[in-house]
C-alpha cells in the first residue's frame, strides 16, 4: 500500500509520523470518517481516527479527543494542499489547533514524502524464555508457564511469540519467532505450546543489547527492559504491539552476509575496491544496522546498495557502524564526490551548488532513515562537511 508520509518535525508533534493511504486521494469526499495509521519515532504504530474531506486541491482530516486516545493525537485539523486538483503532487501541508481559525506551517515545516507501507498485524506478542525447545521439521514445540502478574496466562492460539533461548555454553538471546499453533493448557505446571510459521533471528538479541535499553530515554525500549531482564526459565510474559515493532526487526528476510559479500565482488570487478579487505564485513553490519533499505531513498534492492563511509581518511577505513551509511550505488556516489551531504543532526540531506542535475531534488525533502543503535555521529559528518565545503557552525 502506497502511502503519504508526513513527518512532523515541530516539538509538540513528537515526531510521530502520519501515514495515510494515497488511495483516499482519489476522488473528492464529503466528511467521511476513516482509520490510519501514525508512527512514533521508534518505529510502531497506532491507529487513529480522523474526518476526511477532499474538494480540488485541498485535503483535510480532522482530528477529535473524542474519537481517538487523548495521550496519542493533538486535536485539530492537517490541511494537504495539492499542486492541481488530480491530487498527484504535494505543494504544501500546514495545521489548524482546535479552536483556531487560521492554518499556520508549522515550525520547522513537516517533510512529507510517498513509501511504501504495510499495516501490521493485529495479533497480540510474547516472550518466552526456556532452555528447552524441540524443532520438528517447521513446528517448534516448548514447555514454559505465565508468571505471577506477567500476563502470560492469556496466550492463545495465532499469538506471536518470540522465543529466548538459554544455551547450555551460557549463550543467550531471541533466537526464534513464530504463531502459537497448538496449546495445551492441562498440565499442573507448564503450559505446553508448538510454533508454526518459524523464522529464525538474523542478528541475535540479547543481554548485551538489552543492557543498552537499560538507560534509553525510548519509552518502549525502557519498558522492553523491565519486561525481559529477569524473570525465569520457562516464563511467557506479553509485550505490547509497540515492543513488538523492536523486535520483528530481528527476523528481516534478507540475508544481509550474502548480500555484502556480493557488494564487494561486484565492486571487484568494476575496480572501486582495491585492498579493502574488511569492506565485506563492513558491509554486512551496515545492512543488517539499516535492514536492507537505503537510507536516503528507501531503496531495498540489494544489489543496487553500497555500504558507504562517512569519515574517509586516506590509509585506514573507520569501520565503526556510526561512520556508515547504506546507500544505493548512484546516491554513494554523489555522497562520496561531496555533491550531497547530511545535516549535521543526521535527519536530512543537504545538496550541493555543484549538483546542477534536478533528478536528485526529491532528495532535499526526504527524511534519513536512521538504525535502531549506532546512528551516524556528528563528528563524523562533520569531517565529511568540512572535506566538501559545506557549512559547519
Amino acid at each position: 500500500m502506497t502511502t503519504l508520509a508526513i513527518h512532523w518535525k515541530n516539538k509538540e508533534s513528537k515526531n510521530y509520523v502520519d501515514l495515510i493511504p494515497t488511495s483516499l486521494f482519489d476522488a473528492e469526499v464529503g466528511d467521511k470518517e476513516i482509520e490510519h495509521d501514525t508512527r512514533k519515532p521508534n518505529g510502531s504504530t497506532f491507529a487513529v481516527r480522523t474526518i476526511i474531506r477532499i474538494k480540488g486541491n485541498t485535503a483535510t482530516l480532522t482530528y477529535r479527543l473524542s474519537n481517538n486516545d487523548p495521550k496519542s493525537i493533538w486535536p485539530g485539523v492537517t490541511r494537504i494542499l495539492f499542486e492541481t486538483a488530480e491530487r498527484k503532487v504535494v505543494r504544501r501541508i500546514e495545521w489548524q489547533d482546535e479552536g483556531d481559525a487560521t492554518f499556520v506551517v508549522p515550525d520547522p515545516p513537516p517533510v512529507w514524502l510517498e513509501e511504501d507501507y504495510e499495516e501490521s498485524e493485529d495479533q497480540r506478542g510474547f516472550v518466552i524464555k526456556t532452555d528447552s525447545i524441540e524443532q520438528s521439521g517447521k513446528l517448534l514445540s516448548l514447555q514454559a508457564r505465565p508468571i505471577a502478574k506477567m500476563q502470560g496466562g492469556d496466550i492463545s492460539v495465532g499469538d506471536r511469540v518470540f522465543v529466548w533461548l538459554l544455551e547450555e555454553d551460557g549463550g543467550q538471546g531471541i533466537t526464534w519467532y513464530g504463531s502459537v499453533r497448538n496449546l495445551d493448557k492441562q498440565r499442573t505446571n507448564d503450559y505446553h505450546i508448538q510454533l508454526a510459521d518459524l523464522r529464525k533471528t538474523s542478528s541475535l538479541f540479547g543481554t548485551r543489547e538489552l543492557d543498552e535499553f537499560r538507560h534509553s530515554t525510548d519509552v518502549y525500549e525502557a519498558s522492553l527492559y523491565e519486561k525481559l531482564k529477569g524473570y525465569s526459565h520457562r516464563g511467557i510474559r506479553r509485550i505490547e504491539r509497540d515492543e513488538v515493532g523492536r523486535l520483528m526487526p530481528l527476523f528481516d528476510a534478507h540475508d544481509f552476509e550474502a548480500d555484502g559479500h556480493n557488494e564487494v565482488a561486484r565492486l571487484k570487478r568494476l575496480g572501486n575496491v582495491a585492498l579493502r579487505p574488511d569492506q565485506a564485513k563492513f558491509s554486512v553490519r551496515i545492512r543488517r544496522a539499516y535492514q536492507g533499505k537505503c537510507a536516503f531513498t528507501g531503496c531495498t534492492t540489494a544489489e543496487a546498495l553500497e555500504a558507504a563511509h562517512i569519515k574517509v581518511e586516506k590509509g585506514q577505513d573507520d569501520n565503526n557502524l556510526r561512520n556508515g551509511l547504506l546507500l544505493r550505488a548512484d546516491v554513494h556516489a554523489l555522497f562520496d564526490e561531496g555533491l550531497i551531504a547530511l545535516t549535521l543532526d543526521g535527519s536530512r540531506v543537504e545538496i550541493s551548488s555543484r549538483l546542477s542535475d534536478t533528478t536528485y531534488d526529491f532528495l532535499r525533502t526526504r527524511e534519513v532513515s536512521q538504525p535502531q543503535s549506532e546512528r551516524p555521529s556528528e563528528e563524523n559528518i562533520r569531517h565529511h562537511r568540512l572535506r566538501f565545503g559545506f557549512h559547519c557552525p
